[in-house]
């Protein structure tokens, strides 16, 4: 072995990091393989039982060091410390780097006498013994094999009080959770009442065609909520049935730290923080709530995974430096700035043919806006910035959403209204909304990537005056 790979050891050890131990067990199985590939010569020079020594302390330090950064990364400090020492007498034994010394016996021919004392520091430079019946020998020394090493006992302090504060916060998640979640129930079984009972008391297929389709697109609606909540409903109990486990074994004592560390490593990475878990909830709504879930998938995939429905329709900014409108560039920082405390983010920007443009532009809430301002549509005219919230009966773009800037508002020469619709894709710790709670769990993580979203809406006159 190297000096400079002992050396790496040394330090992943005092550092308890395991980002090299892979490839040092891939240099320790090199040095193996070639231990193996010269035992022929080796053996020449008596040197076979060294071989297997050395072949079996290797060994012996690549199943250390794999137990190591097992134990290590599933959280199990006490144990890592104790393997850490373990690996640090397995390298002060033995590891340093091998000197191959060539001894000829004194009655030994010319070119043997003249070869004594040479030193080799690798296999492949060792010569073919020079004549038939040579005597020769070689010996293997190993330098800076006598060097002591300490582990840091600092990086691996009991985490165990930690593990309890842990255990505590995500009890409290998941109750914000399942609290939230049976409200959501609730108010969702108030809304299919009201409506059995509109259905009972009126033919709702005598209703004028508006009525009818905003009356069908609150029942989809109320649909599409409650098959939301009764999927995370299940998901909640998942979690909440491990957590029962996890907490009586721990109050109890009935088993080991170790398997306690595994037990919150496999639940707080796996189900609560892992983004998979999310990433599979969300995706069983692609076909009832297509915006919201291209805009996840957009955050989640770190703009990695752009839908081919919006690619055409799209401007990407890496920078908001990079926008062009001065005052659209100023109202972005300010609102990026007082959501989540940036300078600077990505950004993407919908056209007016999009389909975030064209279901912002048929909603009711933009059809309220209009019809409130009415009075005020006349060319070249401005209107203030102004705010929408988009209601739960409409969930697609309340969950997208929910409420937005409407800003740089005008209406054109050819009385068409004009508007940018600015929001900041993040979420809120002062929203208890279910996924946003899970959401915000992944924003904190840095499993997802935050950014705003500008999208530009255009409806010509001839429909707006109808509104």
């Amino acid at each position: 072995m190297k000096t400079s790979l002992k050396t790496r050891i040394a330090d992943l050890l005092n550092q308890n990091n395991t980002s090299e131990i892979d490839s040092i067990c891939a240099e320790l199985h090199e040095e193996q393989s070639n231990l193996i590939a010269h035992l022929d010569k080796l053996t020449e020079f008596g040197l076979r039982e060294y071989v297997f020594k050395r072949h079996s302390q290797i060994d012996a330090l690549g199943k250390s060091l794999y137990r190591f950064k097992q134990l290590s990364e599933n959280g199990l400090s006490k144990e890592a410390y104790q393997e850490a020492q373990n690996i640090s007498r397995l390298l002060s034994e033995f590891a340093g780097t091998v000197v191959y010394k060539w001894v000829a016996e004194p009655n030994a021919c010319d070119r043997c006498r003249s070869m004594n004392g040479m030193t080799y520091y690798s296999l492949d430079d060792i010569p073919e013994k020079p004549h038939p019946n040579c005597k020769c020998r070689l010996e293997a020394n190993t330098q800076s094999a006598s060097q002591t090493f300490y582990v840091n006992a600092s990086v691996y302090e009991d985490k165990t009080q930690e593990t309890k504060e842990e255990i505590n916060k995500m009890k409290i998640e998941i109750e914000k959770l399942d609290q939230k979640a049976q409200e959501n129930l609730k108010e969702v079984e108030k809304q299919e009442k009201l409506i059995k009972e509109i259905e009972n008391k009126i033919d709702v297929n005598t209703l004028p065609p508006e009525e009818k389709r905003q009356f069908d697109e609150a029942k989809s609606g109320i649909k599409t909520i409650n098959r939301e909540n009764n999927i995370l409903t299940q998901e909640i109990k998942k979690i909440k049935s491990n957590f029962k486990i996890l907490e009586d074994f721990f109050n109890k004592d009935m088993i080991s730290i170790v398997n306690l560390n595994i037990i919150i490593y496999n639940i707080w990475k796996k189900i609560i923080t892992s983004k998979e878990f999310l990433d599979k909830i969300i995706s069983k709504f692609k076909k009832q709530m297509p915006l919201s879930v291209i805009l996840w998938e957009i955050s989640s995939s770190k703009f990695n995974n752009i839908n081919s429905e919006i690619k055409n329709n799209i401007t990407k900014i890496n920078n908001i430096e990079d926008l062009q409108n001065l005052a659209l560039k100023q109202k972005i920082t300010t609102k990026v700035k007082q959501q989540y405390m940036a300078n600077d983010t990505k950004g993407i920007i919908f056209d007016e043919d999009s389909i975030y443009a064209q279901a912002i532009s048929n909603s009711k809430e933009i059809k309220n806006f209009i019809k409130s301002n009415k009075h005020n549509f006349l060319p070249n005219a401005k209107l203030p910035d102004d705010s929408i919230a988009f209601g739960i009966l409409n969930p697609d773009l309340f969950n997208a959403f929910h409420r937005v800037d409407i800003v740089d508002i005008y209406i054109d020469v050819e009385l068409n209204f004009n508007a940018k619709i600015i929001d900041t894709y993040d979420f809120n710790k002062k929203d208890f909304n279910p996924f946003v709670i899970l959401a915000r769990i992944q924003q904190l993580h840095g499993n997802i990537e935050n950014y705003y979203i500008v999208i530009n809406i255009k409806i010509p006159m001839y429909k707006w005056i109808l509104f």
